[in-house]
């Protein structure tokens, strides 16, 4: 999903906003603004019920480029271990380890001309795991956890010969629930945690 991963050591990282005085890392997609239309798909197959899709599909012109990465992937995690924790180290199979990932990443490029540039784009990924018992447990696990997260922006950059421009604006929403029940069985969940946050960010930068 990402075209590009920076790495900001120390201090310096302060340049990209507050909280970030110890270093940043910096996810970067970018407009290849030669591409007129590109498109790539890869799937993986690999032990354990692992099973992953790979797209990424871009249009467009030196005046506007739209780009969609799409990730998937699915696993059983089914496999074998010794339970060290229980009498004479049995060998157990890792039940109830199931996942299920989707990432989607839209972004659209607009070339205004003469250094002006408009640039919008937003994240959807979901995530949804089984969590396995732990290690010695003479029971059975129930429990699942669901995340997903939205990260939507729009920023319009203005570079001139000496100077920079960048105003940028953006909405984060993240979601995590939790649940566990005491039986396969049971229709009710005796434990079903929610959590949500959402940030509304703005910035504008000038050098």
């Amino acid at each position: 999903l990402i075209h590009s991963v920076e790495i900001i050591n120390g201090a310096s990282g302060a340049v990209f906003g507050s909280s970030t005085f110890g270093g940043s890392i910096n996810l970067n997609n970018e407009a290849d603004w030669n591409n007129r239309i590109s498109a790539s798909y890869s799937s993986l197959i690999g032990s354990y019920g692992s099973f992953g899709h790979r797209l990424s599909f871009g249009i467009g012109n030196n005046k506007i480029q739209y780009q969609l990465l799409a990730v998937s992937d699915k696993a059983e995690n089914n496999f074998a271990y010794r339970d060290t924790y229980k009498l004479n180290k049995p060998l157990a199979e890792n039940a109830h380890a199931r996942y299920k990932s989707l990432g989607l990443i839209n972004n659209l490029y607009v070339n205004f001309g003469k250094g002006n540039y408009l640039e919008t784009g937003i994240w959807y990924q979901h995530k949804t795991l089984e969590i396995p018992a732990l290690m010695g447990s003479m029971r059975s696990s129930h429990a699942a956890q669901r995340d997903s997260l939205v990260k939507s922006f729009v920023a319009y950059r203005k570079v001139g010969e000496k100077s920079a421009l960048v105003v940028r604006s953006a909405y984060l929403y993240d979601y995590l629930n939790y649940v566990d029940k005491n039986k396969a069985e049971d229709t009710a969940y005796s434990v079903d945690s929610r959590i949500a946050a959402t940030r509304l960010m703005n910035e504008a930068d000038y050098r």
